[in-house]
């Protein structure tokens, strides 16, 4: 406004002194108003920069964390799973040792829970153990019944021999 009144009053040096003047002050203003912005859009971006740094960080750990734990949880399954197939296995190898050894205990059974190969098979030798035990109960029997028949004979053979020397 004062740069159009000095205009028009003829004044135009002063009016350009006065406008560079005016300009230059509203320049340094927006200058310094853009260099403002600037630094808050470059702590902004710095800001936003130091919160995806944390964010992966965080997430990295996570994952590693993840992987521990799979990693522990695929252990324990490996064993648990390891021991369910040999500890039957290992229950049979000892009776058959124990059999096989001469001091088996013919009374003993496999434990025959599941519907898997390692119960199938501890079901069959229990049936195998039970028909073993039988036949042995039966040789025994006979065995008792030979022995009190060889009794009975060789009271006869004394009897007779007794006999024929009077």
């Amino acid at each position: 406004n004062k740069v159009v009144e000095l205009v028009s009053a003829g004044q135009g040096a002063e009016a350009a002194s006065r406008y560079l003047t005016e300009s230059m002050e509203l320049n340094d203003k927006l200058s310094h108003s853009f260099a403002e912005i600037s630094a808050y859009q470059s702590k902004k971006v710095l800001e936003r920069y130091e919160e995806a740094v944390s964010a992966y960080n965080s997430a990295r750990l996570q994952m590693i964390i993840i992987a521990v734990v799979a990693v522990i949880l695929s252990v324990v399954i490996a064993t648990m799973i390891t021991r369910s197939i040999t500890q039957p296995i290992l229950a049979m190898t000892g009776m058959l040792q124990d059999i096989a050894e001469g001091e088996g205990d013919l009374t003993k059974r496999l434990q025959e829970n599941g519907n898997d190969e390692i119960s199938e098979a501890s079901r069959w030798f229990n049936t195998f153990i039970v028909k073993l035990h039988g036949i042995i109960a039966n040789i025994a029997d006979t065995s008792s019944q030979v022995a009190s028949a060889a009794n009975q004979l060789q009271s006869t053979a004394i009897r007779i021999a007794t006999g024929a020397e009077e």
